[in-house]
């Protein structure tokens, strides 16, 4: 019963994800995994390791970028907070916390940037500088629903292949629960900053702010 419930668990996983996610240009997995069809097999533990590191660097350079257009908006404390968590981003925090804070965090930044009346010049140029590193992390995210969608898949294959074997399972399960939690969150993370993004394009131009990095925009 037990094993029929975690298999049941994963298939709903995916299928959340599945139901949940947007076309975006598609990575291949073998590159992000460093695993090629010749070599054979699916190492679980290795691509879901590689899928956190690739998502935290993602991370990491967001809440980087955020830290300059809250500073030039006159948000020290908020700057300061994004600050602490590429910090923690890097210092291995858990995954799911930092995936949550950083879907907030641009929700915040974006109605900043909404709410500003009257930004000096001073203020603007520096949001032009700010913005688009901002909005190309924030796009650099939905290139990895190729490889999430594909450890999905991957994932419900090795739990079919011992699917018998309670032990197996166990173990299985506990090598994925890692790139599961990406599973789980990344649609949602994914769509909530590409939304945010487009808001803060929307504030940045009533402000007669030019972003100049056209393909991160225009992607919203």
């Amino acid at each position: 019963m037990k094993k029929h419930l975690i298999t049941a668990s994963l298939a709903l996983s995916i299928t959340f994800f599945t139901s949940n996610m947007m076309a975006f240009p598609k990575l291949d997995l073998g590159a992000l995994t460093g695993e090629t069809q010749q070599q054979g097999g699916f190492d679980p533990s290795s691509a879901a390791d590689r899928l956190e590191a690739e998502l935290r660097a993602i991370l990491f350079d967001v809440a980087e970028a955020e830290v300059k257009i809250k500073e030039a908006l006159g948000d020290n404390q908020g700057a300061a907070e994004s600050a602490a968590r590429a910090k923690r981003i890097q210092g291995k925090a858990g995954l799911k916390d930092v995936m949550e804070e950083t879907k907030s965090s641009s929700k915040a930044t974006a109605d900043l940037m909404n709410s500003s009346q009257d930004l000096n010049a001073d203020a603007k140029a520096a949001l032009k500088e700010a913005i688009p590193p901002y909005l190309k992390a924030i796009y650099r995210t939905s290139q990895l629903k190729g490889p999430i969608e594909e450890f999905a898949a991957e994932a419900q294959n090795s739990i079919n292949a011992v699917k018998s074997n309670p032990l197996q399972i166990r173990k299985v399960m506990k090598s994925l629960k890692t790139g599961m939690t990406v599973v789980k969150n990344g649609p949602g993370l994914i769509k909530a900053l590409l939304g945010n993004g487009k808001q803060l394009v929307t504030g940045a131009k009533a402000q007669n702010i030019e972003v100049k990095e056209e393909k991160a925009a225009d992607s919203f």
